[in-house]
């Protein structure tokens, strides 16, 4: 491998620090990709995630490309990865280090594959090299370069060796970053809101949902002595069999709403606490579209009986009673009662 120059090195480590700033996977890949190219120029550079099973190819190209072009090349990848001398070797030997397509065969042995006539031969790849991150089996993850038959040197090879292991941290980085949002999002869909304390129950982090819901869990700047109980217990749990699961939900009723809050401690703070108002049955299906009387059925319709004996327990006719389905139905997106059931059990959170 070659020995790389205070310049090189230098400059490796401020794409590094510059490729840090990334919170997710595009702006990763775009800002690798754009540092890659003024460290080792080519005709382009590839980011790649490849799922060999399915054939699934998503790509990011710098400098950008026809789109059209750039599916057209993507589809004859994905067609043919199967036969590429990299994509073979990085499948085999899980290798993260930086290879060429010349270590493996000649251009005119490469010229002949279907896979460079199909993606390669459009822009005139006659040469690349390639790093993989770490992925899960039968996922290919890297950063491909492509030049012409010119190729490449042993130094941008040493280039890429000394990016690859930043890169890989840095994508774990990412993606962990990445799928937190994406829980985040899912948490607050579902009205779950997310707090972080420490070890004595003081907020170190609220997002923005919880705000209004963590003012109703405080006293004296710390948590209501059961929900305080309830972490203490938690943390000791957790430290003492190393297992950070969710606690039982617990209630907590304030003056304002009824608060479900279940425990995530960790061995160490911060710790988690999920949130969620409680809505009364009746009004979260009025805020799902129906009217009162029309809720009051839906409830009524959940605790089983026929048309006539929901007429007789609400205290109305049969037809009114039908009436208000069919509405409940409409509004719900259902057409049985067992599937009307069942989503109006799922907006109660029953």
């Amino acid at each position: 491998m070659a020995k790389l120059s205070t310049e090189d090195t230098a400059a490796v480590l401020a794409l590094v620090a510059k490729v840090g700033g990334s919170h997710d996977v595009p702006s990763f890949a775009h800002t690798a990709l754009e540092g890659i190219d003024r460290l080792i120029p080519n005709i382009i550079s590839v980011y790649n995630e490849i799922n060999r099973f399915t054939k699934a190819v998503n790509t990011y190209i710098f400098p950008e490309i026809d789109p059209v072009l750039q599916a057209e090349m993507d589809a004859g990848f994905a067609e043919n990865m199967h036969e590429h001398p990299l994509v073979i070797h990085f499948a085999k030997t899980r290798d993260t280090s930086a290879r060429m397509v010349s270590d493996f065969m000649d251009l005119d042995s490469f010229k002949q594959l279907n896979v460079y006539k199909e993606c390669n031969a459009k822009l005139g790849l006659e040469s690349a090299m390639v790093i993989t991150l770490p992925a899960p089996p039968g996922i290919l993850i890297g950063f491909s370069l492509h030049r012409d038959a010119s190729g490449f040197s042993e130094r941008d090879r040493s280039v890429l060796n000394m990016l690859g292991p930043h890169l890989a941290n840095l994508y774990r980085h990412v993606q962990a970053h990445q799928d937190g949002e994406r829980l985040r999002s899912v948490l607050t869909a579902d009205g779950w809101a997310v707090l972080l304390v420490d070890d004595h129950g003081h907020p170190t982090h609220v997002t923005p949902h919880s705000k209004q819901l963590s003012a109703s869990l405080s006293v004296n700047d710390g948590l209501v002595p059961e929900l305080r109980d309830a972490l203490e217990a938690h943390i000791e749990l957790v430290r003492r069999n190393g297992i950070a699961a969710p606690s039982d939900p617990l209630t907590i009723a304030t003056e304002e709403q009824t608060l479900s809050v279940r425990v995530v401690a960790s061995p160490t703070s911060p710790h988690v606490l999920l949130v969620r108002a409680n809505v009364r049955p009746r009004e979260a299906l009025i805020a799902a579209g129906l009217s009162f009387r029309e809720a009051e059925v839906a409830l009524a319709l959940l605790d089983g009986g026929t048309n006539d004996q929901l007429a007789s327990k609400l205290g109305i006719a049969t037809g009114t009673v039908r009436k208000h389905l069919e509405r409940v139905f409409q509004a719900l997106g259902t057409d049985n009662r067992t599937s009307t059931a069942a989503s109006i059990a799922a907006v109660i959170g029953r």
